[in-house]
């Protein structure tokens, strides 16, 4: 998982809009990264036993007053809101 991303239903506004943006590979995010992705994500290619990589997404319609949890399931990215 590498970022954050807004989107748009309407076509037009996904075509013309600004989006919001945020990164989780900064520095001031970098001591929140377990050591485990971190390296998977820099040395995953050498592995023997994985032939590809592809993308994942999940859409969800959010809040902007409302905090989530991201999790990574076995089947992709699940989004919940805390609390």
């Amino acid at each position: 998982l590498t970022r954050i991303s807004s989107r748009y239903l309407d076509i037009e506004k996904e075509r013309s809009a600004p989006r919001t943006l945020i990164s989780l590979n900064e520095s001031r995010n970098s001591a929140h990264v377990h050591p485990l992705w971190r390296w998977l994500y820099r040395s995953g290619h050498q592995l023997p036993l994985v032939d590809t990589v592809y993308g994942n997404a999940a859409y969800q319609n959010l809040s902007y007053t409302s905090h989530y949890l991201v999790f990574v399931s076995h089947t992709g990215f699940i989004v919940r809101r805390k609390g």
